[in-house]
């Protein structure tokens, strides 16, 4: 099964470089583009490792934060990665993003915690 992600990013230069990483493994479809309004409607928490099974106190993962994280943020996100990986390389996806500055949907990223 193929997983559409979007990661979001506060600059196109951060966005392109997750792209370039990204290149490693076998992703499809892939776009850069602006977000018009910057992005300030879109609520999204920090790409960190969803699937390392890292506990709350480990470094790069939400502890219980999906519920907890500031909604009127003044973070101000420019560009958008999307792109479409398939169900067994989903995890590496996701470990590349955590290693940049990219943020996701907060809906998707209760789907990778779980």
């Amino acid at each position: 099964m193929d997983h559409h992600i979007q990661a979001y990013f506060k600059s196109e230069n951060d966005a392109e470089s997750a792209a370039v990483k990204l290149k490693k493994i076998n992703t499809r479809d892939e776009l850069i583009d602006s977000i018009p309004g910057g992005g300030r409607e879109v609520f999204v928490v920090p790409a960190f490792n969803f699937t390392s099974g890292a506990t709350a106190s480990s470094p790069g993962m939400i502890p219980a934060a999906l519920g907890k994280t500031n909604r009127n943020s003044s973070e101000k996100f420019t560009h958008i990665l999307e792109f479409k990986i398939s169900s067994e390389e989903l995890s590496e996806a996701l470990d590349i993003l955590g290693t940049t500055e990219a943020h996701i949907d907060e809906e998707s990223a209760k789907q990778f915690n779980e």
